[in-house]
């Protein structure tokens, strides 16, 4: 399946937001949020949300100051 992962287009073997944050997100920030088309997806439902061909998946770190 083709996706989009931070605006970069990429083939994947996975079916749920999950599988890909484990197989192709090397590492996570500390505080990050993921948005799948641009809804931003709960961490509770990351195990149930499935992937469809040509999603935009984008991951977002938090940086905390002023």
């Amino acid at each position: 399946m083709n996706i989009k992962l931070n605006e970069e287009d990429v083939s994947i073997e996975c079916t749920t937001l999950k599988e890909l944050l484990d197989l192709y997100v090397k590492e996570l920030p500390v505080n990050y949020a993921v948005a799948i088309n641009s809804k931003i997806i709960p961490k509770t439902e990351y195990e149930n949300t499935l992937l469809h061909e040509n999603d935009e998946v984008e991951i977002y770190s938090f940086v905390v100051g002023g």
